[in-house]
């Protein structure tokens, strides 16, 4: 799959379950009780919390590179990744 199609297809899936960056509570219900198997609470809990988001704000980037820095230090990862090339950016407008 070329890079330009797979950010399409990573585009609608996001723009699916949180149109406007607001959470569809039918998809991630669909998704997370019946595909995923969640119980009705842990779905409660998880909602609030999760959504799927296309570009990402400033704090979202900060959050991101907060985490990679957190991995590195316990030794969940190798090595820190290139942050900018995780985003994607120059496919945001596929």
């Amino acid at each position: 799959m070329s890079s330009a199609r797979s950010a399409r297809c990573r585009r609608t899936r996001a723009e699916f379950f949180s149109p406007d960056r607001e959470n569809d509570e039918a998809n991630w219900r669909e998704l997370l009780l019946t595909q995923f198997g969640f119980d009705e609470k842990a779905y409660e809990a998880v909602l609030p919390r999760i959504g799927a988001r296309w570009e990402f704000d400033e704090e979202r980037v900060s959050q991101t590179e907060g985490a990679v820095a957190m991995l590195r230090e316990q030794g969940g990862i190798a090595k820190e990744p290139d942050v900018e090339q995780l985003f994607a950016r120059e496919y945001w407008t596929v």
